[in-house]
This record gives structure tokens, C-alpha cells and sequence, in this order.
């Protein structure tokens, strides 16, 4: 399966988003989407897996939830939009890790060298 990853969308939509996710079988959006426009041509466009961001309003908080949990090609996928940054991830985050979950998508700003010291297996960023 082919994943199309983004987040921070901002209520803007670059077409060239939808040529680089013309081979993705779904789309996964991470959270602050914006406007609800954003996510509809995303759906016209492809299958749409989202949560709901610090920035996004009433509607899309009732439309997308805060944490998104899945199963995709037998794997648990557990989407949200803050997890904070590697090895400092906020309380609520650091208590459902432990449960070890086998892929958490989130976003975090960091640099090149802080994103080498994540175990790939186990955290993506995107």
C-alpha cells in the first residue's frame, strides 16, 4: 500500500499535492487541515484518514478526531497532531506508548540530527 503523508495544510491545498499522491492508495492527514475545502478535494481525490488539529475549528474537531487508531496491512497505526518531540513527548502521548504501539504518525519540527535518534519501527514523523 501506497501512503500519501501531510499535515499543516493551513487551509491551503498546493495542487502539486495531488500529482505527487496520484500513485497513493489513501491519503493520511495529521491534523490542522483548516478549511473544510482542504479535506474535501483530498477526498474527491483519494481515500482520506485525518485528525484534527490545535488550529482547526468546531467543524473539523466534529468531523476528525483528535486521536485516529487503525490497522492497515495488519500493523496498529495510531495518528494524532502533537506528540511533542522525541524523548520529551507530552504526558498524555508518553502514556499510551506505553503500551507499545507499533507506528505513531505525528508532527514535530525537528532537525536532521534529531530525527536520526528515532527508531524508525516504532515513531515516524512526518
Amino acid at each position: 500500500m501506497k501512503i500519501g503523508l501531510l499535515s499543516d495544510t493551513h487551509s491551503y491545498l498546493d495542487p502539486k499535492i495531488l500529482e505527487h499522491f496520484k500513485a497513493c492508495d489513501e491519503i493520511w492527514h495529521a491534523g490542522d487541515i483548516g478549511d473544510r475545502s482542504v479535506v474535501d478535494a483530498l477526498e474527491k481525490f483519494k481515500l482520506v484518514r485525518a485528525v484534527c488539529g490545535n488550529i482547526d475549528d468546531l467543524e473539523m474537531q466534529a468531523r476528525y478526531p483528535e486521536d485516529l487508531w487503525f490497522t492497515c496491512e495488519e500493523i496498529t497505526i495510531w495518528m494524532t497532531h502533537i506528540g511533542g518531540a522525541p524523548p520529551n513527548y507530552n504526558p498524555r502521548i508518553k502514556k499510551i506508548l506505553k503500551s507499545k504501539v507499533p507506528i505513531f504518525l505525528f508532527v514535530v519540527t525537528l532537525t536532521f540530527l534529531e530525527l536520526r535518534k528515532i527508531p524508525i519501527l516504532k515513531t515516524c514523523c512526518i
